[in-house]
């Protein structure tokens, strides 16, 4: 089965709204066996979703459209794909009733804008949407399917996971189990990763390999397809133990989904009920920001400390100096520092992209590595000292 994504939205195609849609859509039919093979994203116009709607349908099977399904007066995705398919909207009492009741209880006037919401595909599917006013809608013609979802991201997700992907497994079992496995790789190139393994991917066909990076962190995605998750999972397992040999120390973690640095980090040291304390130099708290998002919500980092390079922190014995004061006031098992200068020009003591980070261990030995990296946008060098320091903490407590 081909499986294809068209995300509505003139907000993503100026580029105000990054689409996190299509990736989960696709990652989750994965999981079943489903791949997604096109993607397409068009703005809020009736003429060009249509133009969108007629390609789908002559090269996929399975066409998912995301967006354009709300209250406003552009969210015409429903009756456009209606149209297409040549089948009425029907309101769903369910949904219907619920935005009544939503109303009544904030003394609102609903119109048939707002009510528009819970319109559904006649003879189709409604998907509920447990988390907001417009329902997801299916549709089965001429052995393709259309299944039209909510654009915001955490409405859509429930969705998809709660309702649409038991109805894709309920209707087409496939016959062949698909997975995945990622590689996280650091102190190497993706050029220089692709060379290591240039003999497999030349030969590749299944399991096949994908090689991405980003700020320092490589990724090798493997895809394995067999009659059974079994066979599937040993295909990988063969491909791996060629791998894993090539890239030695570099390799971090092999994982089923693709994670960055600091969700490594962070399961390392939980495994090994280890915590950290951190000290930032010119680096914003991006490190610490990252420690502490709703994932991880604080689970190692018992303290950290945020510094402007005009603190005077600008050689590797002043952080060893920072780090051993931070342990006298602070209890961790880890200290660790990163200094950078990610934006001043005129700085004579660090120049711009250049840095270093250090590690104080329980023992009290301090360990330290110079960073220079090339010009980059500050966000861009924000991520790479982030990673770089996480992994010089990964390498100090390997050695």
């Amino acid at each position: 089965m081909k499986a294809e994504i068209i995300v509505v939205g003139t907000e993503l195609l100026m580029g105000e709204v990054t689409d996190i849609n299509s990736g989960f859509i696709a990652r989750e039919l994965l999981k079943i066996g489903i791949g997604t093979y096109y993607q397409q994203t068009v703005g809020d116009n009736p003429t060009r979703i249509q133009e969108a709607l007629e390609l789908a349908t002559n090269r996929s099977d399975l066409i998912l459209v995301c967006g354009g399904i709300g209250p406003t007066d552009d969210d015409v995705t429903k009756t456009l794909v209606a149209q297409h398919l040549r089948v009425d909207l029907v309101y769903d009492d369910d949904h219907r009733q619920k935005i009544l009741n939503r109303a009544k209880e904030v003394s609102q006037v609903i119109g048939d804008n707002q009510l528009k919401q819970a319109l559904t595909f006649d003879s189709g599917i409604t998907f509920t949407n447990d988390y907001g006013s417009a329902c997801g809608a299916g549709h089965h013609r001429q052995g393709k399917t259309f299944i039209v979802l909510p654009g915001p991201p955490f409405e859509m997700q429930q969705m998809f996971t709660r309702y649409v992907i038991p109805y894709l497994q309920a209707e087409f079992p496939q016959k062949q189990a698909i997975m995945s496995k990622y590689l996280m790789v650091l102190g190497m190139g993706e050029a220089q990763v692709a060379i290591l393994l240039d003999d497999l991917i030349r030969v590749q066909t299944n399991p096949t390999i994908a090689i991405y990076a980003m700020h320092n962190l490589v990724t090798i995605r493997l895809a394995a397809s067999a009659p059974t998750s079994e066979e599937a999972r040993k295909l990988l397992e063969h491909l791996i133990a060629q791998i894993q040999p090539r890239l030695q120390d570099h390799l971090l973690a092999i994982s089923d989904r693709e994670e960055n640095m600091e969700d490594l980090m962070v399961a390392h040291l939980k495994d090994h009920q280890e915590d950290l304390a951190v000290q930032e130099v010119g680096t914003g708290g991006h490190l610490m920001d990252c420690l502490t998002d709703p994932t991880h919500a604080e689970e190692v980092l018992v303290y950290g400390q945020v510094s402007p390079l005009e603190a005077g922190i600008h050689t590797p014995a002043q952080l060893e100096k920072a780090l051993r004061e931070l342990a006298k006031s602070q209890e961790a098992t880890h200290y660790l520092g990163v200094v950078a200068n990610l934006d001043q020009e005129d700085c004579s003591e660090i120049p711009l992209g250049k840095g270093f980070v250090g590690v104080l261990d329980r023992s009290g030995k301090f360990s330290f590595k110079s960073i220079n990296i090339a010009r980059r946008s500050k966000e861009a060098l924000k991520s790479t000292f982030k990673n770089e320091a996480l992994f010089f903490l990964r390498q100090t407590q390997l050695s």
